[in-house]
C-alpha cells in the first residue's frame, strides 16, 4: 500500500515487511530509499526461491549446515565436512551479500559470476579466521581442530589469495573489496 500512496500512515522507526513475488520489481526496489528516509526498518520477503538470498536462507543451505553443525560430535569431523558446514553457513552469508550488492548495483551475469567466487571463498577464510580466533573454545564444527592453527591458517591464506583473483577482472574498483577481505582473514581479534 506504501507504494499506492499511503506513505504517510508511515510513524519513524516502524517495522515495514515488503513482500514480492520476484524480489526485485522496479515499484518495490523504488520505494526503499523513501522507506528508509522515514526511518522504517526494513524486512523483506519474496517468493523467488532461486535468487541468492532465498538459497542462502533455504533448507539445503542455513539451516541444513546448522543442522549438521549442532550433530557434530565432540569427535573432530573430516575437514571437508567442516568445510562444507562452513559453505552453507558462512559462505553463504557472504554470497547472498555480495551478490546482493552486486545486483542492485546492476552487475551483469558475468560480473555476478566472479562476485559469487569473491563471496564464496571470502566467507570460507572469514570462518577459518574465526576459528582461529576462538581456538581456545571446545567446538567441533572447526577446521583449526582438525587440521591444527599452522594447516588452518594457510588454507585462510589460500582462500583470501582465491577470493582476490576472482576480483581481478574488476580492476582498480574493487580496491575496496580485496582491503576489506584482507582485514576480515588477517584481523587478529
Amino acid at each position: 500500500d506504501a507504494v499506492h500512496g499511503d506513505l504517510g500512515l508511515l510513524a519513524r522507526d516502524d517495522v515495514v515487511i515488503l513482500c514480492s513475488k520476484t524480489g526485485g520489481t522496479q515499484e518495490l526496489t523504488a520505494m526503499i530509499p523513501t522507506l528508509r528516509r522515514f526511518g522504517a526498518r526494513l524486512v523483506a520477503l519474496t517468493a523467488a526461491p532461486e535468487s541468492e538470498l532465498a538459497r542462502a536462507a533455504g533448507a539445503r543451505h542455513l539451516v541444513a549446515g546448522q543442522v549438521d553443525d549442532l550433530l557434530l560430535s565432540q569427535t573432530p569431523a573430516e575437514a571437508g565436512v567442516v568445510e562444507g558446514i562452513h559453505r552453507r553457513k558462512t559462505a553463504a552469508l557472504f554470497r547472498a551479500a555480495v551478490l546482493g550488492g552486486g545486483i542492485l548495483g546492476g552487475a551483469h551475469a558475468e560480473a555476478c559470476e566472479g562476485l559469487r567466487g569473491f563471496a564464496e571463498a571470502l566467507g570460507l577464510a572469514f570462518q577459518i579466521t574465526d576459528d582461529l580466533l576462538d581456538r581456545d573454545e571446545d567446538g567441533a564444527c572447526s577446521l583449526v581442530r582438525v587440521i591444527g592453527a599452522e594447516a588452518a591458517g594457510r588454507r585462510a591464506e589460500a582462500l583470501l589469495a582465491e577470493a582476490l583473483a576472482a576480483l581481478e577482472p574488476f580492476g582498480e574498483r574493487a580496491e575496496p573489496l580485496r582491503e576489506l577481505a584482507r582485514y576480515a582473514v588477517r584481523r587478529d581479534r
